[in-house]
């Protein structure tokens, strides 16, 4: 079984899962393609040299006991091997899976074009790591008896961690596009709910020509990690884990994928210029573990409860419609850029980013200080208002986007700010 996910770049040539059986040898379960070249015969050739050079023989039960028993550390063997002729590197996971009494070894793989930079030992760690947290999400799902698929989307976040690891320090930010006055409230809807979602916006366009240019936009206004867990690459489904990505045209937004999400997110129609907005963050990470809790990892629920739990979801998940304003502050700040040269709006990008963290700062320091002289664990409103004074916030979007900004380094912000909604939105209405 082959499955084709998109390729990245030119590092990495493929990625396979298979198992071993001394009698049976070697059995490939599944191919996620990325480059003609890794063929089955080579990737098979791979494997059999990986299996027999660091295979895990099967434990005998009747010799095992409460003290002897592997450590944990040990259940997963990963290694990097160097595959001079061909210029490739293999990072492999071995583990075992007992099943009916029949105890079977696996092979998650990795092969990678990195022969120039593999020798970093902290880059060698870090690869390792990522193949064992792959390794161990399949075991689980081989445990379950789920099918293979659903190790699908384990493998493309794998596969844009490692991307991530290689490319961070070496990936550019694309040029600003051209932006003309009538997509201005477009853009600025687009950056106000992407501030607001910490930097999580999924891009769905009928074209990566089409979805390019608000990508491009937004690739100047995320951090630096977040750029490194961004991707252009068009995906048939939004990928939980990225902060920028892209997927293709659909009918409907796929809720069940984004009940999963633990950040709060916005989904950007770049056809139709519409632009949704999910749950707040609070509201977000509560259903992510209530879906997690009720339908992902309850194994004893019928089909029929899991459809009935579903539909539940999708009945109290609401999403908005982020809208503009001519005088939102999203909108002054993109008014500047189309006459500014390509210096000056790289100036304006990191000042405006720089911003949002500072004031995210201080507003950690300040709710802090007046919980602490209050003694409760919400803020009064009169505190609220004192606040975005101080601060110098002029509109409820940018309130939105510091906070979520200051969640992403204390995350008790949010669910102290959310206690006065009501009155911000009287306060800050415009």
């Amino acid at each position: 079984m082959s499955k084709v996910i998109p390729k990245p770049d030119n590092y990495i040539g493929s990625v396979a899962l298979a198992s071993f059986d001394p009698l049976e040898g070697t059995t490939l379960l599944c191919q996620w393609e990325h480059s003609l070249e890794i063929t089955g015969g080579i990737l098979e050739d791979y494997l059999r040299f990986c299996f027999r050079t660091n295979y895990i023989p099967p434990q005998s039960k009747s010799n095992s006991s409460p003290q002897q028993e592997t450590p944990a550390a040990l259940e997963f063997q990963t290694s990097i091997v160097s595959i001079p002729s061909n210029g490739h590197q293999l990072v492999t996971t071995k583990f075992q899976n007992n099943k009916q009494n029949k105890i079977t070894s696996y092979c998650m793989i990795f092969v990678l074009y990195i022969k120039n930079i593999i020798h970093s030992d902290e880059l060698n760690s870090m690869l390792n790591s990522v193949s064992t947290v792959a390794a161990a999400q399949a075991k689980a799902i081989i445990q379950k008896g789920d099918p293979i698929d659903y190790i699908n989307p384990i493998v493309a976040r794998s596969v844009h961690h490692i991307k991530a690891l290689l490319e961070s320090h070496i990936e550019k930010t694309p040029p600003m596009p051209q932006i003309l006055q009538t997509d201005i409230p477009f853009y600025s809807a687009a950056l106000s709910s992407h501030f607001q979602t910490q930097m999580t916006t999924i891009i769905e366009a009928s074209s990566i020509e089409i979805a390019k240019p608000i990508f491009d936009f937004l690739s100047h206004f995320l951090l630096p990690y977040q750029f490194a867990l961004s991707s252009p690459i068009m995906h048939n489904e939004p990928i939980r884990g990225l902060y920028l990505q892209c997927v293709r045209k659909c009918n409907e937004l796929p809720k069940n994928l984004l009940f999963q999400f633990d950040r709060s997110w916005t989904w950007v129609r770049a056809d139709s210029h519409i632009v949704f907005q999910s749950p707040n963050i609070y509201r977000q990470q509560q259903i992510s573990r209530e879906y997690m809790m009720s339908i992902t990892f309850d194994s004893s629920a019928s089909k029929e409860e899991i459809e009935a739990r579903l539909t539940k979801f999708k009945k109290v998940y609401k999403t908005d419609l982020a809208t503009h304003e001519a005088e939102r502050w999203s909108s002054v700040f993109i008014r500047k850029l189309p006459n500014a040269s390509p210096v000056e709006q790289e100036f304006l990008c990191n000042t405006m980013v720089r911003n949002l963290l500072e004031k995210g700062m201080l507003l950690i320091e300040l709710v802090d200080h007046y919980l602490n002289e209050t003694g409760l664990n919400f803020l009064r409103a009169e505190q609220t208002t004192e606040i975005t004074g101080c601060l110098g916030i002029t509109d409820k979007d940018e309130l939105g986007a510091i906070t979520a900004v200051a969640q992403l380094y204390d995350q008790r912000t949010f669910k102290r700010m959310i206690t006065a909604k009501d009155v911000l939105k009287k306060l800050l209405a415009v």
